[in-house]
């Protein structure tokens, strides 16, 4: 009977239920644990968390060696499991250790909540991007540039910044339409996104401009980087066959030299250079190390 009550109340829980002994060792758990993790009851209890490979920045805080002074008896922790089939599972773990006719045992619980962390990483998305081009938003971009800006003071390395705007982008939008300044706007951001380096930066400024970071880099490699994404976007072709699309920059160098009290008049001086391309006839790149 008792059994049978032990049976009935592990498997009515709606989390997966796994039992220890104070060497790590498998003695029972409930329907849900194994099946949520693909095994078979029997595949299950001759497993371990190290056989579930946890992942290393999970696991480290996670003993399994029950005997050790350290062990709380209470503890909680979000880990990451690879289920049989190779996919990921995220889980609350909930673990407390139980003293049964003097023998120490470990129940663990777990909850799945992958769905949920999937949730919420969709939501931090939409909070930092932009939701046309899928870019930094103007406020997340400045987060990194501010980052950015902490690394150099730290590490004493360039940073360059650049200002980029769509040339002529009113005139776009009143001859094509919006809907196709819109593409204008999605595919130059495709571009640029995909023709930077990885650890380079890219925010939607506001409007048709968008900011670019450029850590470990000084005015002239900046340069160049800008200069071959402004030819890839002159020979875009597009459906409408009269659109020709270019863009207009300004990129300051920070180094420590020229270190700017704010990162804001960093900007400003991007700014200004963007103009002065603009008023040079705009399709160019205006380039300043503050000395």
């Amino acid at each position: 009977y008792e059994e049978n009550v032990y049976d009935t109340l592990l498997n009515l829980s709606v989390d997966g239920i796994s039992l220890e002994n104070d060497n790590g060792k498998m003695l029972d758990c409930n329907e849900n644990i194994h099946k949520m993790l693909g095994y078979t009851k029997k595949e299950f209890l001759n497993l371990s968390l190290d056989d579930l490979e946890v992942k290393k920045e999970d696991i480290q805080n996670i003993d399994l060696n029950l005997s050790k002074d350290h062990i709380e008896r209470n503890s909680y922790k979000e880990v990451t499991f690879i289920k049989k089939d190779g996919t990921f599972l995220i889980g609350e773990i909930n673990t407390s250790i139980l003293e049964v006719a003097k023998n120490k045992r470990q129940i663990t619980f777990l909850r799945d909540i992958t769905q949920r962390k999937i949730l919420e990483k969709h939501l931090k998305e939409l909070s930092i991007r932009d939701g046309l081009t899928q870019l930094y938003n103007r406020r997340y971009i400045f987060k990194m540039f501010q980052l950015e800006i902490e690394k150099f003071e730290k590490n004493n390395h360039p940073l360059s910044i650049s200002i980029i705007d769509i040339d002529h982008f009113k005139k776009i939008n009143d001859r094509f339409g919006h809907i196709m300044g819109d593409e204008v706007l999605k595919n130059i951001a495709n571009v640029l996104g995909r023709n930077l380096r990885y650890g380079d930066h890219i925010g939607r400024y506001g409007g048709e401009e968008f900011l670019i970071i450029l850590p470990n880099t000084r005015s002239e490699e900046a340069l160049e980087i800008i200069q071959r994404i402004k030819t890839i976007v002159n020979e875009l072709v597009w459906k409408e066959k009269d659109l020709r699309v270019s863009f207009s920059g300004g990129i300051v160098e920070i180094n420590l030299k020229n270190s700017y009290d704010k990162l804001e008049d960093a900007i400003d001086i991007a700014d200004k250079l963007l103009y002065k391309a603009k008023d040079n006839g705009r399709n160019r790149i205006e380039v300043l190390v503050k000395n």
